[in-house]
Order: C-alpha cells, then sequence, then structure tokens
C-alpha cells in the first residue's frame, strides 16, 4: 500500500452508504483505498417493511451483505469493511474512534462520507445494528398480528398508512384495526384530497382511522399493550406498531455541524463547512429528503460531482447543487394501489399499482443495495 493512496471512508451501509461506495468505485482510480464502517453486516431493504410484516418469507429478499456489495462493485479498489460503530468523529484531525468487535480502534481519513442515516424505534422499520434483529421484529410482528384480536397502528405517515393498509387488506374484516394519524388525517402533508382518499382508502378495508390524537408512549407489559396520548385518554391492543418519526444517527458528530434536530448542516453540494473533505449523504443531511427517491434521483448527481472534484481533484468537474424535485411519493394501500404523486402531479391508482403496491420493489432490492 503505498503513502501516496487516499483513503475514503464511509460512515453506514445502507442505501447512502452503498451508493457512495459504488460512486466512487465508479472512477476505477486504484490511487485511492476505501473503508466502510458499518454497526450491520447487511444492508436492508428497508421500503419493504409493511409488506413483509403479512409476508415475512421474503425477508431473504431484501437483506444484502455488504462486504459481499463491497467486493462486487470494487473494480480492483483496495477496500475494507469495519463491523463497528463511530463513536467520535473529529473533523479538524480527520480522525474516527470507532466501536468495533473487537474493541476500539482509531481510523484516520483523508475523505469522509457520513451517510449514517436515521433510525426508527422498532427495528422493523430500520436496522438498529444487527439485522438478525431486524428479521426477529419482522416475524415477531406478522406472528403477533395473525393472533391478535385488536391491532393499533401508530402514524399518519407514509409507513403507517402503508402498514394499516396491509394489515386491512388481510385482517380488516376480522380483526378491530385502528390507525391513530396523529395529524388532522392520514398523508396529511400531501394535502386535504389525498388524505380523504387515504382515509377513504383504509376504511374500505376495515381500518378506523382516528386523527390529532398524538401518543406520547406505550406500555408492552403484559399480554396487552397500552398506548398513552397526549390529551390523557388511553387505548389499549393485543399489538401496537409504532410506524412514526426517524432520529438521526449524529450522535457522534460535533453539534456544532447538526441543526436543531440533529441532521447535518452542510452546503448545496453537501460539503460541511471550514471542512471540505467532509461530505454527507442520504437521510443526515439536513436539506435533504428522507426518501429513497430524493436519495436516487437529486442527492446522486450533486454527490457524484462534488466526489469528482473534492475527492479526485478535477478542476473541470461542474457542481450540481442540490435542488430538491417537486413531491414524489408513492403509497400503497393494500397491493391494489394506494396514493400517489410523482413531480407534484396525482398519480393515478394503477399506476401505484404497477410501481410499488403489488410487490413494494422487493424484485428490484438488489439494485441498490447488492
Amino acid at each position: 500500500m503505498s503513502n501516496s493512496e487516499k483513503h475514503i471512508v464511509i460512515i453506514g451501509g445502507s442505501f447512502a452508504g452503498i451508493t457512495a461506495a459504488k460512486t466512487i468505485f465508479g472512477h476505477k482510480n486504484k490511487s485511492i483505498r476505501v473503508t466502510l464502517i458499518s454497526p450491520s453486516t447487511h444492508a436492508y431493504y428497508t421500503v419493504a417493511t409493511p409488506r413483509l410484516i403479512t409476508e415475512p418469507e421474503k425477508i431473504e429478499q431484501t437483506i444484502f451483505p455488504i462486504e459481499e456489495t463491497l467486493k462486487k462493485h470494487s473494480e480492483g479498489i483496495s477496500y475494507k469493511f469495519i463491523h463497528g460503530k463511530v463513536e467520535i468523529a473529529d473533523f479538524d484531525k480527520n480522525l474516527l474512534t470507532v466501536e468495533g468487535a473487537d474493541g476500539k480502534l482509531t481510523v484516520e481519513y483523508d475523505f469522509l462520507v457520513v451517510a449514517s442515516g436515521c433510525r426508527t424505534d422498532n427495528a422493523a422499520f430500520r436496522l438498529l445494528g444487527d439485522h438478525k434483529d431486524t428479521v426477529d421484529s419482522i416475524k415477531k410482528l406478522n406472528k403477533s398480528t395473525k393472533s391478535a384480536k385488536k391491532i393499533i397502528i401508530l402514524g399518519g405517515g407514509a409507513t403507517g398508512v402503508e402498514t394499516a393498509g396491509e394489515l386491512g387488506s388481510l385482517y380488516g374484516k376480522e380483526k378491530d384495526i385502528i390507525l391513530y394519524t396523529g395529524l388532522v388525517g392520514p398523508l396529511a402533508p400531501l394535502g386535504e384530497s389525498k388524505s380523504k382518499a387515504a382515509t377513504n382508502k383504509l376504511t374500505a378495508l376495515g381500518v378506523k382511522v382516528i386523527n390529532n390524537k398524538r401518543s406520547t408512549s406505550f406500555d408492552e407489559n403484559g399480554t396487552r399493550s397500552k398506548v398513552i396520548f397526549k390529551d390523557g385518554s388511553s387505548d389499549d391492543a393485543d399489538v401496537v406498531i409504532p410506524a412514526y418519526g426517524v432520529t438521526p444517527n449524529s450522535e457522534f458528530l460535533d453539534k456544532k455541524f447538526l441543526d436543531n434536530n440533529g441532521y447535518l448542516k452542510t452546503d448545496k453540494y453537501f460539503r460541511v463547512e471550514g471542512h471540505n473533505n467532509v461530505l454527507g449523504l442520504g437521510d443526515i443531511l439536513s436539506i435533504g429528503e428522507n426518501t429513497l427517491v430524493n436519495l436516487s434521483y437529486v442527492q446522486k448527481a450533486t454527490f457524484e460531482s462534488v466526489v469528482d472534484l473534492e475527492f479526485f481533484g478535477n478542476k473541470n468537474s461542474k457542481l450540481k447543487p442540490y435542488s430538491p424535485i417537486k413531491t414524489t411519493i408513492l403509497v400503497p394501500i393494500s397491493r391494489n394501489g394506494g396514493i400517489g404523486l410523482m413531480f407534484g402531479w396525482s398519480a393515478p391508482n394503477f399506476l401505484v399499482k404497477f410501481l410499488k403496491a403489488k410487490d413494494f420493489m422487493i424484485p428490484k432490492a438488489s439494485e441498490g443495495l447488492a
């Protein structure tokens, strides 16, 4: 290994981390070496969770070994995978402190990509570490919802609505299924008409939609789970599924680099102020959106241009500033269709069915993660 080799380190092994690795390997520049650090040995296709709760036999199609992916795309470039969690990132010293499988270690870098993503309270929806925990959580939800008489889903965003739709289509006629949106309606940010359409579709599946009641906590002790709401009221069920909100994985970063919600602050080219050798990518970005669409169709082009300039020194590289596109989202409500917007325009039911609802894009999972 030559001393002239530049060391590029990527923090995170999900969609953004894998995208970063593929982009860097794609330059086919053997004067670099790449290290990817992740608390999980595998990447998980998080998009599929609502469908997997009812069809857990498809889980194996959504889990991919990170080290195999790196090997596949390395193009002969030296690479290393570290199974561990970054505890401290010192941008001034270009140094990371990592809690690895064999204890603490330090990793020096020339260039850094922070793609650590976000997490959820329930491991079924996002990896919290060992991928086996996510597999077990999905199988547990499948088993518990199958035997439950009453199910509560918390959260009126896409994940909550998709989960309610999947359970409603399977059990709506025989179980008591309630979606507490915590908002004025399901999918409220998409507008009143889309929210009403979502309510109608859920109701037709046997899901009871309750709005404007925000949960503050729930207790899983005993045979039933109890949900406490902000207004002091409560409800209980055999199964409670929290399907709302994400928390950025940014505890290892100095707070001066974070916004008030814990996301990484960058310029419009994803560079950290005062540290052009540090880039952000994916859900961790303050200026980004927590969607795979945003990463694949907006962030990726910006990232490719700035990597070309900052990491590989191509002075002719034309930087592409990050500029979000109009809302693009597909929300299946059963396998027969759902609610959607494509670049701000309403997506008809048949298009939602064709693009996502029929299989949650599981057959395409490997395209982004393997």
